[in-house]
């Protein structure tokens, strides 16, 4: 989740005193920095627009255009004698080497072109040797991210082989940017060194050293950091300014997660009674808008918090208050690139996110949220953001066998995809999607179903809207969508008497519906099996961003295994938000019970256009784990909110 600029202040490693008396102690000597923590999205600079000679650390731009002219040729791999150029220019700085392959590239004419693909923006590739080129910290990180972590013009393949030349550079050389990492660390680094004998531009008689890299540390943050110097008397004293600089990156942001994102880590109040006497029984209800801050009070400045009374109702009714509500969150007209966190009133702000909102998108997600002592719920934003709120249900604690409102997973199972039946939804229409008998459901006995609503193609921009067949659509939305897109949301719906729900299509777009289970009605034989026990606060229980409670980023193709190590072994399913970040590939992300067969069903749909984005996901497990595929090479973020008793 991007963190707001309020918590990058809170954990800059240049902030103001240490800058200050670093740049004193090196009365007026010339060094600049640049520093990204990719997990935050924070930036911090010390510096970072000065000009320096590249020297060595030009290497890496030779090296990203080499593999982007391959590229361009269809070249998957290196041969033999190319490999050997590129090895003894990285990583034993050989300047032959690297003359060679500049050579071979076109010059300087060619490295600018191919600097600029690969994200340059300030470096100036002019006819100096490759050495003199003039480039900025800022500059170098933008070059690391798409070299390194990929996501711009270099495809997977080849950022994967420029991580294995500069993770393994001669050991004489791994000093800089490796200075002060904690072990267990990865470190992949380009240094550089050049003396001016007085035929290049800058001062003669005095050292430049510089270095360049990224960084793995064992909490899982990744960072990628360039620092700069070119007035040092010896190349000793420059490698220890340097030196000094990292060490001081690796320090703060070792901190630990809780305190990067600017939240309080989650209480999880884990309860000694047997599973008999836990849980809470859901009632369905047709949505109902609870608030919508765009028609009173206003949009949330970024940091700002609001409740919802999602027990008025049952107040007035004389009734117990939930324990914990289904709400579809939606966020409208967002300031910034932000997230949306719902938890219950008066418990600490947790360390999860309930939805992603981004600037120029409408963006939902069925919530499921505990509900605090006062019958609130809280809504946190970072970014800024007006926002809309939809009750759909409520669980009300039930201890013992019930009846009605038990949830029964099924294996996911498509029950319409108009993509093969040729019947896209035009703008206006409404699909009639039978439940009843289909995909896991039984013929009877449901009072509700959960469904994935996925629409894809979208016409133009619109809402979509989901609820009982046979009953007036309510005034909410499931999902909303702007041209082209492919979005998805999870939906809680009451079954209709005709065994129905209903799908509208404000602007139209093609429609896929997948079911994941079933809520008992009062026909059921009483059990206490299928009962909500919701969390007093969403835990996060993977972040591959970190190499939390999951391996690292999700390969195309690929699928791991997710511990919910905040519920018991026995729980039948769990309830979810599903979080995918820094997608390289548009896709789609399935998750279901571990060490089952993967469903034909979707769980939320990546895009590169759309960035980060999450989706709720009720998911079946097996032995607290489920498994998560990934078509397209995504990073993964899953908070548990709650579980089912078996």
């Amino acid at each position: 989740d991007p963190a707001s600029a309020a918590t990058c202040a809170t954990v800059n490693p240049f902030d103001d005193a240490w800058a200050s008396a670093e740049l004193a102690a090196l009365g007026g000597l010339h060094v600049a920095a640049a520093v990204t923590d990719e997990a935050t999205g924070c930036a911090f600079h010390l510096g970072a627009t000065d000009a320096f000679p590249t020297a060595s650390t030009a290497k890496v731009e030779i090296m990203g255009a080499l593999f982007l002219s391959l590229q361009d040729q269809g070249v998957t791999s290196l041969d033999g004698g190319t490999a050997a150029l590129v090895s003894a220019m990285i990583q034993v700085s050989d300047n032959d080497a690297a003359t060679a392959l500049y050579e071979q590239l076109g010059g300087s004419g060619a490295l600018q072109a191919y600097g600029r693909r690969l994200g340059m923006v300030t470096t100036d590739n002019a006819d100096f040797s490759w050495g003199g080129d003039a480039t900025t910290p800022d500059d170098q990180v933008r070059l690391l991210r798409t070299v390194l972590l990929g996501g711009g013009a270099l495809d997977d393949g080849w950022t994967a082989v420029a991580r294995s030349y500069m993770g393994a550079v001669d050991p004489s050389q791994a000093w800089g940017v490796s200075a002060g990492v904690p072990a267990g660390s990865t470190v992949w680094l380009k240094n550089g060194w050049l003396f001016n004998d007085g035929t290049m531009w800058g001062t003669a008689g005095l050292w430049r050293t510089n270095s360049i890299g990224a960084v793995q540390l064992p909490n899982g943050r990744r960072y990628l950091l360039a620092v700069y110097g070119d007035t040092w008397s010896t190349m000793t004293q420059g490698i220890a300014a340097i030196e000094t600089i990292a060490a001081r990156v690796a320090a703060v942001l070792s901190a630990p997660r809780s305190q990067a994102l600017g939240a309080t880590a989650a209480v999880v109040q884990v309860s000694s009674k047997p599973a008999a006497d836990l849980g809470a029984v859901f009632t369905a209800t047709t949505p109902t808008r609870l608030l919508d801050t765009r028609t009173a009070g206003g949009a949330l400045a970024d940091g700002g918090e609001v409740t919802v009374d999602v027990a008025a109702a049952a107040r007035a009714a004389g009734t117990a208050v939930p324990s914990a509500v289904a709400v579809n969150i939606t966020a409208v007209d967002a300031r910034a690139a932000g997230y949306v966190t719902a938890y219950a009133d008066g418990a600490p702000r947790p360390l999860a996110s309930t939805l992603n909102q981004q600037p120029g998108h409408v963006v939902p997600n069925l919530a499921v949220v505990p509900v605090g002592a006062d019958g609130r719920i809280r809504l946190y934003v970072s970014g800024g953001t007006q926002l809309v709120v939809d009750l759909l249900g409520t669980w009300t604690a039930h201890p013992g066998a019930a009846t009605a409102g038990r949830y029964q997973a099924v294996v996911p199972s498509r029950l319409l995809d108009t993509r093969t039946t040729g019947t896209a939804l035009g703008a206006g229409a409404t699909a009639s999607v039978p439940v009843l008998g289909r995909g896991g459901v039984p013929a009877k006995g449901v009072a509700a179903v959960v469904v994935n609503v996925t629409v894809t193609a979208s016409v133009a921009a619109g809402y979509w809207t989901v609820w009982p067949g046979g009953t007036p659509r309510p005034v909410a939305s499931t999902l909303n969508t702007g041209p082209g897109d492919t979005i998805a949301n999870t939906a809680i719906v009451p079954v209709g008497a005709d065994g129905t729900i209903s799908v509208y299509a404000q602007s139209g777009g093609q429609l896929v519906v997948d079911v994941v289970g079933w809520f008992t009605d009062q026909t059921a034989a009483a059990a206490t099996t299928g009962r909500l026990v919701a969390l007093t606060s969403p835990v996060r229980v993977a972040d591959t961003r970190f190499g939390d409670g999951a391996t690292d980023r999700l390969t195309g193709g690929s699928t791991t295994v997710v511990t919910a190590t905040v519920v018991p072994a026995t729980a039948t399913a769990v309830a979810t938000v599903v979080t995918y970040a820094d997608p390289r590939a548009d896709g789609y992300v399935t998750a279901f019970a571990a060490g089952t067969p993967r469903p034909l069903a979707s769980t939320t749909n990546p895009s590169v256009d759309l960035g980060t984005w999450a989706n709720t996901a009720i998911a079946g497990v097996t032995g607290g784990q489920m498994d998560v595929y990934s078509l397209g090479s995504t990073e993964l973020v899953v908070d548990v909110t709650g579980w089912f008793t078996p």
